[in-house]
């Protein structure tokens, strides 16, 4: 609705008394950093001097303003939103209000902007003045989780794109609502979570939304801002360019000082500031619901177009009302593709009013998600990073992307063309194990940028390092052969990963059927590394509890001792003598070894089911160290293990490409609930075959964060 809309309205007696239900205003907190004096507005102030009718002569619409008179007429609407606060809803405000601008000989046009519940004024010299009364400050109350919320799809994770970091690990957390807001704790919460997960905080978490501060926005990898949002109509008659003015309120109030300083007055005539009225919900107000409380500058689309720069894969949260409601250019699409053109890799913000529950609720479980900082509606077990997209997908299954009042959605907007997507802090999914190459896969989400990797409290070599793996060398023994597992990317820190150790004793005696004081005696230490803890692929699902596979370590190794004589006749006697070792896997390069322990573990980590296959591999029998005499003749003894429980497949862990698993003999285990290994014995025609209990190192932690 235009100015002469209405001034037509007025004049056909519409009475503003006549207008419904109660106020509610919009805003979140407190008194405001602001750098100038404030305008004198509030309850028991008397009104500013009457100010001059449309139709005053010497006050025509192109007649330059002075800053006195500008002042004079923001105090002025300042206080007559206080008198039109009560028995009306928050659009009969605004309607009412910018009906009273209409009145005003500073403003050459006014009007509504029904969807951001914004009344605006165009300032005869073309500058810009907003008033919104679009965000309810009701107590916040619990968040409904909603039970008939859309499935999550999981083929969204199959095509989910490259993850990567913000480049920088600088944050800003402002707020434009001061200080004293009891309920305000959104900012602290955040500033917290992003400090304790390495990130460096800039100015801004108490409140200090200054535009001093503003103009030096540069370099964030995460940025946000909890505001007041709305829009005016184009300046069309000043420039046919001109954007719609989305405008969001900082916390720098108006002031004769700063209306007098070269850059404001520069900012305000191009349109990167403009005035802008609300409730800044200062504690002595709260719940009095004043929907007016302070004047202060607001930025714009071309403020960020001046003064923003944002580094490769930043993050930008602005929680403000119709923050990405971007349909229309009059509304936050400029804003958001300025913030764009800046470098910010994906905006998030809300398509409607929000209130008071969806703006405090949704960023806190979106900047937890992404950190895996596990404050807010804590998942058990605890959660590991995951990116935006997939966080965003959660949210919504959970009801947390709708305003629970309003009924708002959140949105996240990513840079057209930008291939990636982004966490804050680098994540772990599941560890593997290449005994062959002594090496250490992570999958997860690290970003394309090189950092560290540590198992057990040592820095390893890193191999190479993807978006998505992470290859470094893993020691044979020692330090770093095992335990917990983490990366490093700069000072943020992913979740830690177990890499757990089982150390098997073998025992053996294989006795001749017939001559039973022949025997060959057998002893040997197993030894194997995998990652058997649960993980999560998507947030918020119940955590996977995968088959896992193993093979014995290089160190592992098997001696066998022949023994013992036996008369076979009164002429002669048979007897066996002679060793046997069985080595691991060789060395990478070396000949094809005479013979090897072949040692493989299946667990299946749900019900701790567990197959332990073992097999004795000779090149050639005519080589055993085991050794027969038969009255005389000479030959070879081997000792094998036979088909213990049975055959059962398995399958080289690092060779998912090696196609079909290969059987081997294996023994039947039940693991305990920290993978521990019974002791078992096993006895068939020839063999006893006993192994010891064994209590891994570093399984699985309780309380990991998967």
């Amino acid at each position: 609705m235009a100015r002469r809309s209405l001034l037509g309205w007025l004049s056909g007696g519409a009475a503003l008394a006549s207008l419904p239900a109660a106020l509610v205003a919009c805003g979140g907190g407190g008194g405001g950093g602001g750098g100038g004096l404030p305008l004198p507005i509030g309850q028991g102030q008397g009104p500013a001097t009457p100010p001059a009718t449309p139709d005053t002569p010497g006050n025509p619409p192109d007649a330059p303003i002075s800053d006195a008179e500008r002042l004079d007429t923001l105090r002025d609407v300042t206080r007559k939103g206080f008198e039109l606060r009560t028995g009306r809803t928050r659009l009969a405000f605004v309607e009412a209000l910018a009906a009273y601008m209409a009145t005003l000989p500073a403003y050459r046009e006014t009007g509504v902007d029904t969807e951001t519940l914004t009344a605006w004024g165009h300032f005869r010299d073309g500058r810009v003045h907003l008033v919104s009364a679009n965000r309810n400050m009701a107590a916040p109350g619990a968040v409904p989780v909603s039970a008939d919320a859309a499935r999550h799809d999981a083929a969204f994770a199959a095509a989910a794109a490259p993850i990567e970091l913000p480049s920088t690990e600088n944050a800003r957390v402002f707020h434009a609502f001061g200080l004293n807001l009891d309920r305000q704790q959104t900012v602290a919460v955040l500033g917290r979570m992003l400090t304790d997960g390495g990130y460096l905080l800039r100015d801004g978490t108490r409140g200090d939304a200054r535009i001093s501060t503003l103009r030096e926005v540069s370099g964030d990898g995460f940025f946000y801002i909890n505001t007041h949002g709305g829009a005016s109509a184009r300046v069309s008659d000043r420039d046919d360019a001109a954007p719609e003015m989305y405008s969001l309120q900082s916390s720098t109030q108006v002031s004769e000082v700063l209306e007098a300083m070269p850059d404001f007055k520069d900012d305000l005539d191009h349109w990167r500031l403009t005035y802008y009225t609300a409730d800044i919900f200062e504690l002595e107000g709260y719940g009095e619901g004043d929907p007016v409380k302070q004047t202060r500058y607001g930025i714009t689309a071309k403020f960020v177009h001046r003064y923003w720069s944002f580094p490769a894969h930043s993050i930008v949260f602005i929680n403000a009302c119709s923050s990405a409601r971007t349909s229309e250019r009059r509304w936050s699409g400029t804003f958001m593709d300025a913030c764009h053109a800046k470098g910010a890799a994906v905006y998030l913000g809300w398509n409607e009013t929000v209130s008071t529950a969806g703006a405090d609720t949704a960023p806190r479980y979106f900047v937890d998600r992404l950190l895996g900082a596990n404050k807010e509606l804590r998942e058990s077990p605890e959660q590991r990073p995951f990116a935006w997209d997939l966080v965003m997908q959660d949210m919504k299954k959970k009801g947390l992307t709708i305003d629970p009042e309003t009924r708002a959605e959140l949105l996240a907007k990513p840079r057209a063309g930008q291939p990636a997507t982004h966490v804050l802090a680098p994540t772990i999914r599941r560890l593997q194990v290449s005994e062959y190459a002594d090496e250490l896969t992570l999958f997860g989400g690290f970003g394309s940028v090189p950092g560290e990797v540590e198992i057990d409290s040592t820095v390893r070599t890193v191999k190479s390092w993807a978006h998505d793996r992470i290859v470094c060398d893993l020691p044979r023994t020692g330090a770093g052969s095992g335990g917990g597992v983490f990366v490093r990317v700069g000072r943020r820190r992913s979740n830690v990963r177990q890499l757990t150790v089982w150390k098997i004793p073998l025992t053996t005696q294989w006795v001749h059927q017939i001559y039973p004081a022949l025997k060959v005696d057998g002893n040997g230490l197993l030894r194997l590394r995998a990652d058997v803890g649960p993980h999560r692929e998507l947030p918020g699902e119940v955590p996977r509890t995968p088959e896992v596979h193993a093979i014995g370590t290089r160190d592992s190794t098997f001696h066998q001792v022949a023994s013992g004589s036996q008369p076979k006749d009164a002429n002669c006697s048979i007897s066996w003598s002679g060793t046997q070792d069985f080595p691991g896997i060789p060395e990478n390069g070396a000949p094809e070894p005479a013979a090897v322990i072949m040692c493989h573990l299946k667990i299946d980590t749900r019900n701790h089911d567990a197959w332990l296959g073992l097999a004795l591999g000779l090149r050639d029998p005519k080589t055993s160290g085991l050794n027969e005499s038969d009255c005389g003749h000479a030959d070879k003894v081997v000792a094998p293990f036979g088909l213990l429980d049975g055959t059962e497949d398995f399958a080289r862990p690092d060779m998912p490409e090696a196609g079909t698993p290969y059987a081997i003999p294996a023994l039947a285990l039940k693991l305990g609930s920290g993978f521990e290994s019974p002791a078992h014995t096993h006895h068939d025609d020839e063999l006893t075959l006993h192994i010891g209990a064994c209590t891994p190192q570093w399984p699985p932690l309780p309380d990991a964060a998967v």
